[in-house]
């Protein structure tokens, strides 16, 4: 988040399941990182996706929580997890990886939710309005 109160969001690339929706920055934990702090494994996660010149601090603490179902190319049904940890932009040049076609910051709104995410992000966007 900025000092705008407006989210950093990642667009997803055109020819995946979330094509041309947003995500939230962040990944999933590689299994070198079980039982690793997960300040450090955001950290790593928001270099990939952001850039190294990107400069944010992050509370460690889930503020919102989801999940969704996929299947992959081979068929196997695989369940995710989203945690969503708050963290504010202080500086720096974003420069996101090939995962996402562009990002924008952006004001999340129950009005727009459903305009923005699907799936999994959804999920957890819609959880950040029942606190």
């Amino acid at each position: 988040m900025n000092n705008k109160g407006k989210f950093l969001l990642l667009r997803n690339r055109l020819d995946g399941s979330l094509a041309g929706t947003f995500d939230f920055p962040g990944g999933r934990i590689a299994e070198k990182e079980i039982g690793m702090p997960f300040d450090i494994i955001l950290r790593r996660e928001l270099i990939e996706e952001l850039g190294p010149g990107v400069h944010l601090s992050i509370k460690p603490s889930p503020i919102a929580i989801g999940r969704h179902k996929y299947t992959d190319r081979l068929g196997t049904a695989n369940h995710v997890v989203w945690l969503l940890f708050p963290g504010t932009y202080k500086n720096g040049a974003i420069k996101i990886s090939s995962e996402h076609i562009s990002y924008q910051w952006k004001k999340i709104t129950k009005s727009n939710l459903k305009k923005l995410f699907i799936k999994g992000a959804l999920d957890v966007a819609q959880n950040l309005f029942k606190h």
